[in-house]
Order: structure tokens, then C-alpha cells, then sequence
């Protein structure tokens, strides 16, 4: 066996100490790394925001059509939540989001 599997199975004999709790599985689970669709762009702001000159300018650069594609289809699917659709729906908190204030 290489040495990397040995300190592999070396690691995890001292991070289990031979029997692993319920708690030490739970944090070994593997999470998800990010949420939604292949070029799904989530974009989180108020609402009067998005209806404004900003919300234009996303949607223009980044809802555009693809270039040099038979038939149009954007760059990404845009994807709009508030502030508050985001505390409300618990799953949608996991978001990986940069946020950016903006005024």
C-alpha cells in the first residue's frame, strides 16, 4: 500500500478512537457543496432593487442570450429571493451566497 492510504487509515483510527460515536459520524457525513441547477445564478436583494435600473443590468448581462447558439437560451437562470424568502425557507438559508450591499 502507498504511504498516503497508511496515514489515511491512521487519521481516522485516532480521529475515531476505535469506535466512532453517533455524533463523529454525523459530522464525517459528507454535506452538499452548493444548491441548485447547472448555471443557476441566485440573486438575493429587495424587491424594489430588482425592479430597478440594477435588476435590469443582471438580467441584461447575465440573462442574455447565449452567443453563437442556434436558438437563443440565456447564460444563466436567474433566480431572485428576498431577504425575507431567504429566512423564511429554511432549505434556501444553506444558499452560498456573496453579499454585496449596494446604497
Amino acid at each position: 500500500m502507498p504511504k498516503r492510504s497508511y496515514l489515511a487509515i491512521i487519521v481516522l483510527s485516532l480521529l475515531c478512537g476505535g469506535g466512532c460515536s453517533e455524533e463523529t459520524l454525523q459530522k464525517l457525513k459528507p454535506r452538499a457543496v452548493a444548491l441548485g441547477t447547472v448555471n443557476q445564478l441566485t440573486i438575493i436583494s429587495d424587491t424594489d432593487l430588482w425592479e430597478n435600473e440594477i435588476g435590469d443590468s443582471i438580467q441584461y448581462y447575465f440573462g442574455s442570450a447565449f452567443p453563437l447558439l442556434p436558438q437563443p437560451e440565456p447564460l444563466f437562470d436567474l433566480k431572485h429571493y428576498t431577504p425575507e424568502d431567504i429566512q423564511s425557507e429554511p432549505l434556501r438559508r444553506e444558499l452560498k451566497a456573496y453579499c454585496q450591499r449596494f446604497g
